[in-house]
């Protein structure tokens, strides 16, 4: 029989869904999960890899100095470390989950809160005799640990609320604060540690919920040049780093002679030489919320020096004011452009016009009506636009008007869940390699509800294609530190002699000398680096208990895990339970308040008894769904499926599994066929060299057939990760990479 070939490629489309699958572009995909268009090619998505500070941890502790921490005291000469009550350790917050560590000459001892009381008895792996929490009032007591003289940390499990940059006089260094619902931190050569006053007091200490991000900017200080990182969290006072006194400072504004107050802001942005906050709340008339309102600074400092306190004061000429939008909606975000200074409300779009009167310097221009942003952290500027979520669409606005940019994926930002305070968890960071824009969001209800943002809608802004990721990730920064070069016994797995595919000598854009990388944490303080050289995800979750269990269900103690049944794990650094280090499982039920234990399907019994220090990483699934295609849909005729070529990327040990569907019905013809009998051959798309091919262990690009027998009205692919393919550890660590297909077929018929 003839055979006619079509070529699909290069490849130019991504995620397309404002059509029926047979309408699409022939090199777009009605899925694209786990896997995201980037030069030509289809990849799988990017890897992340724990923040390792230059010196080293324990091999198998990396999670610990990756973590949100605070470190709380040190053990005496006899292992010792009492924090007396009240509020051993200040400002903390408790919940089951939480952890402390002391690494010293004998090893890491790890404690572990399991339940609270007063005082509730730590799960520890090491040899102290006393180990107990009081999470009423935060008295800790560890006695006769085998790491003396050693730093204790204690790690709150509490959610990233936010990544800020601040400002130095070190060119192409910026030092990047993380901050959780009640500290900041920053990051040294040995780990995070708490960017503190040196006596905790209210300034340092925050007391928002999970839901509310922190959000900052640098403007100058008391004097000119003095750059100061100014933070809000639109619970708390306004709050800024003293650089000089290396402390916080809270900057409660006095905006009138009655001596009312600007208590706490949802934005802090610098304009034209000013401080504004926006979405205030004021003390006259009690604390009362002025949603559509900007309060502004005077030109100059906004800090109180030497007893005058006018900077802010509405009633003195030339010094501070307010300006409120001529409509009832509240102030979402805010952001530069250009000269421009963008604001958003829920629905409508406008722009903070400079005038130049310093009686009046500022007032408003309507930009769009109808069409704004629903999250503060959402918005992720360009120099030509800021693009920025709403509750109809994802929009960029150039100054001059608001467009839509998420056409071929119209539907998608209906998933975002409107409960629990979901759309104000959407955030945005742009990848400036992969010129990609990533916004994180927790699904609705239908999709499976999640407190905590569960999935990644991906736009690359250079072809203007979308993709989908599986994750969890309550926010987004960026971050730059100095390079450490690793020797071969130092790469964090997968990365080994065999896996390291760049060129010997080769510094990813990940590990270029204090390049400006992006930086991700979640709704246990844990934080990555994102890589697109690394094919797997960081551990970013910990269990905090594991039952004894025979061979069969396994229940596993996961606070605020975000994860959903069917779900595949990689588990590893266990202590006690070792017979689950480094193996993959299947999540085959969850709790029924999607919260704190998953319960996963092993074929080993846990015989040990759990001391902590587990750790949990997602496995991506690979799982994409082609165009519908009919070759000969011009002709009126069918479409009889021969074979395909696939050219791939080659890699070591990998492999995807290829399955197909006729006549627009969905069905798997790989199951109808195994059903029937049918010898179908091979459904499995290997991307490693043949054994029968010498020369293709020397070739980047590999040409790999699969063949088939199946005729309709059209004929979609599915590329997927089969369950047997997603247990396999090489698999986990195998990138891909699928470049062009070339179809086999011949016309069947009418239509």
């Amino acid at each position: 029989m003839a055979q006619d070939r079509f070529l699909i490629g290069p490849l130019k489309h991504g995620l397309q869904k404002n059509v029926k699958p047979f309408m699409i572009a022939d090199s777009a995909y009605e899925l694209l999960d786990n896997a995201y268009l980037y030069e030509g090619t289809i990849r799988k998505r990017f890897g992340t890899e724990l923040m390792i500070p230059i010196n080293p941890p324990v091999a198998g502790y990396e999670s610990l100095v990756s973590r949100l921490r605070i470190n709380v005291g040190t053990t005496d000469v006899n292992g010792k470390l009492y924090l007396l009550a009240p509020n051993g350790i200040p400002g903390a917050p408790f919940e089951v989950g939480a952890m402390l560590s002391i690494t010293g000459a004998a090893g890491t001892d790890i404690f572990t809160v399991t339940a609270l009381g007063t005082p509730a008895v730590l799960l520890t792996n090491g040899a102290a005799t006393e180990h107990t929490l009081n999470t009423t009032n935060g008295e800790l007591k560890i006695d006769n640990s085998a790491q003396v003289s050693s730093a204790v940390y204690f790690y709150p499990a509490t959610p990233v609320m936010g990544f800020i940059t601040d400002e130095s006089s070190t060119i192409n260094y910026k030092e990047t604060y993380a901050f959780d619902t009640h500290f900041a931190y920053y990051f040294t050569a040995n780990g995070w540690e708490r960017r503190a006053n040196a006596v905790p007091a209210a300034p340092d200490i925050w007391s928002g919920t999970d839901s509310d991000f922190f959000q900052g900017d640098v403007f100058r200080g008391t004097s000119s040049q003095l750059d100061t990182l100014y933070v809000v969290n639109g619970a708390d006072t306004v709050r800024y780093w003293d650089p000089v006194a290396s402390q916080w400072n809270a900057l409660v504004p006095v905006y009138n002679a009655a001596g009312d107050t600007i208590t706490s802001a949802n934005i802090v942005i610098a304009f034209k030489n000013r401080l504004l906050l926006m979405n205030v709340i004021q003390t006259a008339a009690g604390a009362v919320r002025y949603k559509s309102r900007i309060r502004y600074s005077q030109n100059g400092s906004p800090i109180p020096v030497g007893g005058v306190v006018d900077q802010w004061r509405e009633d003195v000429p030339g010094r501070g004011s307010w300006i409120d939008l001529p409509v009832q909606e509240a102030i979402i975000a805010a952001q530069h452009l250009r000269d421009k200074l963008i604001i958003y409300c829920e629905r409508s779009t406008w722009e903070l016009v400079y005038t130049g009167n310093e009686i009046g310097p500022f007032l408003f221009q309507q930009i769009n009506t109808e069409l704004g942003a629903e999250s503060r952290m959402s918005q992720v500027p360009f120099d030509s636009a800021v693009l920025a979520v709403s509750n109809v669409g994802i929009h960029a606005c150039n100054g001059n008007s608001v467009t839509r940019i998420d056409e071929l994926i119209p539907t998608e930002v209906f998933r975002i869940d409107n409960e629990n305070n979901g759309v104000k968890r959407v955030a945005g960071i742009r990848d400036y390699y992969l010129e990609q824009v990533y916004w994180t969001y927790p699904t609705s209800k239908r999709d499976g509800a999640q407190v905590y943002p569960n999935k990644i809608v991906a736009f690359n802004y250079g072809t203007k294609t979308w993709a989908n990721f599986d994750d969890s990730v309550t926010a987004f920064g960026f971050i730059q530190e100095g390079y450490r070069n690793l020797t071969w016994a130092e790469l964090i797995a997968p990365l080994t002699w065999a896996t390291w595919t760049e060129p010997w000598g080769t510094v990813t854009p990940e590990q270029t000398p204090r390049n400006r990388n992006i930086i991700a944490g979640n709704q246990q303080g844990f934080t990555f680096i994102a890589n697109h050289t690394v094919p797997t995800n960081a551990a970013g979750l910990a269990i905090s208990g594991i039952p004894i269990s025979a061979v069969g269900p396994i229940v596993l103690l996961v606070k605020d895990h975000n994860l959903q049944q069917n779900d595949f794990v990689y588990i590893e650094n266990c202590q006690g339970a070792t017979e689950l280090n480094k193996q993959i499982f299947k999540v085959i039920a969850i709790d029924a308040a999607l919260v704190n234990s998953v319960t996963i399907q092993s074929n080993v019994a846990v015989a040990g008894t759990y001391l902590g220090g587990g750790t949990l990483s997602r496995v991506s699934k690979i799982n994409i769904l082609t165009k519908q295609y009919n070759f000969y849909k011009d002709k009126g005729m069918g479409i009889n499926l021969i074979g395909v070529d696939f050219n791939v990327d080659r890699t070591t040990d990998g492999a995807i599994t290829i399955d197909y569907s006729m006549s627009t019905s969905y069905m798997s013809m790989v199951d109808l066929g195994a059903i029937a009998g049918a010898a179908l051959g091979s459904s499995v798309l290997e991307t490693s060299p043949y054994d029968l091919v010498p020369l293709e262990g020397h070739q980047q690009q590999l040409w790999h057939p699969l063949y088939f027998n199946a005729e309709g009205e059209c004929v979609q692919l599915r590329l997927f990760m089969s369950d047997t393919q997603m247990f396999d550890i090489k698999l986990r660590e195998a990138d891909f990479q699928l470049n062009m297909m070339v179809f086999y077929t011949s016309p069947s018929g009418r239509i």
